[in-house]
């Protein structure tokens, strides 16, 4: 594991409790192990969006902005996507923004990230 994904997973740890409670306002009961795909595939849009507002700024050249999210879609689909994770919030910690905890919190559970991935790389490439 790199620096990038420890530090994606002490996040993880810190605010477990708070991503548990904040998924749970958009349907997804950890605790029951329920959700629904509508509910999965909602934070999956938003997700996509907020990565493509995240490039879409002045200060990233529109040459850098595809290939940002090019590489996100492509990388969704392995196994371990905790390296694709680490890389997002790698690029909003280096820019100074704040951390994409929307997009992470999914991490929290593995079945969840799965679903949650695999209907972001759907919205990343319906984009690209």
């Amino acid at each position: 594991m790199n620096l990038m994904e420890l530090r994606v997973q002490k996040v993880l740890r810190e605010n477990h409790a708070d991503f548990v409670d904040s998924l749970s306002l958009s349907g997804i009961d950890l605790e029951r192990g329920a959700w629904t795909s509508d509910a999965a595939e909602a934070n999956a849009r938003a997700g996509a969006r907020s990565l493509i507002h995240y490039v879409s700024r002045k200060r990233v050249s529109a040459r850098y902005q595809q290939a940002f999210l090019q590489i996100i879609a492509e990388n969704l689909d392995e196994v371990g996507n905790t390296p694709t994770m680490a890389l997002i919030y790698a690029a909003y910690e280096w820019d100074r923004c704040f951390p994409p905890y929307a997009i992470i919190q999914h991490m929290v559970d593995p079945v969840l990230f799965r679903e949650y991935c695999t209907a972001l790389q759907r919205n990343l490439r319906a984009y690209l």
